[in-house]
């Protein structure tokens, strides 16, 4: 599943201070997110419907759950 352009309800952002330029290359790949002044903002997501089906189609039928 891919992640989609989500408009977000909220300013949603990670605070990147504690990350050094290696690591916010490595988790916050310019692709998936807006860097601006320490802080990542996300471009796009995936709705959590759809990690549910992600996960209750795979590990969760799995360990008999589902």
């Amino acid at each position: 599943m891919k992640p989609q352009r989500i408009e977000f309800k909220d300013k949603v952002f990670y605070d990147l201070e504690q990350f050094d330029t290696d690591r916010i290359k490595e988790f916050f790949p310019t692709e998936y997110f807006n860097i601006v002044e320490n802080k990542a903002y996300p471009l796009v997501g995936t709705y959590i419907e759809d990690l549910f089906t992600v996960k209750k189609e795979g590990v969760l039928k799995a360990r008999g759950i589902f």
